[in-house]
């Protein structure tokens, strides 16, 4: 039986959070201290404050861990990203729960 796309998505996810444990918890802690802030956030704010890490995917891996952790939720509004990498794509907004 062929995987379903969330079921790739969520392996994708898992083995960048995997290969980049360090990152993701100093990322993380960033995602902590911006949602202390008050104000809606999105990953480009993430971005901002951390180096590059070497699988982009990491970002969004970070923000997935903060809100399993309940930092965060996400507003249900979307914006698009001002980050010239990624080509306007819609991305979240989040807050702090």
């Amino acid at each position: 039986m062929q995987p379903t796309a969330i079921e790739l998505r969520d392996r994708g996810i898992e083995l960048v959070t995997m290969n980049h444990e360090e990152w993701i918890a100093d990322a993380v802690e960033v995602i902590r201290q911006i949602a202390r802030e008050g104000r809606p956030f999105t990953s480009d704010d993430v971005w901002k404050r951390m180096p590059a890490p070497s699988q982009p995917n990491a970002v969004g891996a970070a923000m997935r861990v903060a809100k399993s952790a309940k930092i965060i939720k996400a507003t249900g509004q979307y914006v698009q990203s001002k980050r010239p990498s990624s080509h306007a794509r819609v991305i979240a907004v989040w807050e702090s729960v």
